[in-house]
């Protein structure tokens, strides 16, 4: 993606390419992490709100999520140290 004339980068060209990258991921990931990876990170759901949306327990739930987390950093090279669900933060390495 070329910057424009000003220096900053179109949001547009910014969405179109994260939605192209995002087809290749979910075939890699599988399609159930993407939708809840979709759900939490981008559209910010949070843990509650998404238990009572797809009837899953809380618990099971936060698993999933931090299951998809894991898989997306594999995806791009990276090992999942800490949980960062929790907020206690993400400690990543290159594989």
């Amino acid at each position: 993606m070329q910057p424009r004339i000003d220096g900053y980068y179109d949001a547009m060209l910014s969405r179109v390419g994260a939605l192209s990258e995002l087809v290749k991921i979910s075939q890699e990931i599988g399609p159930e992490a993407i939708q809840l990876l979709k759900f939490y990170c981008w559209e910010n759901y949070s843990i509650k709100e998404l238990s009572k949306l797809l009837h899953i327990s809380k618990k099971k739930l936060s698993y999933r999520i931090q299951e998809s987390l894991s898989r997306l950093a594999i995806y791009f090279g990276y090992i999942k140290v800490r949980n960062t669900i929790k907020g206690i933060g993400a400690k990543n390495q290159k594989i």
